[in-house]
């Protein structure tokens, strides 16, 4: 009876010792299995490096375009279903940052950019590439609105300067001025006729000071009062 119950230990006592080494290679198996995926999984890039990224629709088309060029400027471009640039977005070399409007032919119809300076300016164009219109601030704290002709020059111009005097200009082409009223900061206002000359040499000046005096001079040719009143 007592051999037979040694036996009967001794049994459990070899399963036991199988069952352990069971569970500790199944343990040893789900630990390496653990370890190689951990080890395996692609880690997600945080940073995407690249001179030019390109974005194409169904057809295959590039509609969008980032890059750097050799000269230090980066650009984003987007573009129409005929590939067309539409807007631009730019920082050239010089640090200027500007955004360009284009229509369907690809001409340039409006822009705006900003210097390192500080200026600022809008500009609007027509179908040929003319400055039309321009709105700005420029780095001497003038703000301005300037209206241009077919060819370019100025024709019309509004400007606040630092000191808060506002300037209202008429000019013939090549900047040549026919007519200027000014509204000084102490409420002083004038009014020139000029000869079109590109310093604004005034014919007639008509002023009201501050205090509320008007005075009107008329000028010769060589810029001396001829007639003044009172």
């Amino acid at each position: 009876m007592n051999q037979d119950l040694i036996r009967r230990i001794a049994r459990l006592e070899r399963m036991n010792r199988k069952i352990l080494r069971a569970g500790l290679l199944l343990v040893l198996g789900l630990i390496t299995v653990v370890l190689l995926e951990v080890g395996c999984k692609p880690r997600t890039p945080r940073v995407v490096r690249a001179e030019n990224l390109a974005i194409i629709d169904g057809n295959g088309k590039i509609r969008a375009m980032l890059g750097a060029a050799p000269d230090g400027g980066v650009g984003f471009f987007l573009r129409d279903k005929n590939e067309k640039d539409r807007v631009r977005l730019i920082v050239d070399d010089d640090g200027i940052a500007g955004i360009a409007l284009r229509d369907g032919s690809g001409r340039e119809r409006a822009s705006l950019a900003t210097t390192p300076e500080g200026s600022t300016r809008l500009t609007f164009l027509d179908l040929k590439g003319t400055d039309r219109i321009r709105l700005g601030v420029e780095r001497d704290q003038r703000g301005f609105l300037e209206f241009s002709d077919a060819n370019g020059d100025t024709r019309l111009s509004l400007s606040v300067v630092w000191n808060g005097a506002t300037i209202l200009s008429a000019m013939e082409g090549d900047q040549r001025f026919r007519s200027i009223l000014l509204v000084a900061p102490d409420g002083t206002t004038a009014f020139s006729l000029g000869t079109g000359s590109p310093k604004g040499q005034a014919k007639i000046l008509l002023k009201v000071d501050k205090d509320g005096n008007p005075t009107a001079e008329f000028h010769d040719a060589s810029g001396e009062p001829v007639w003044t009143a009172p």
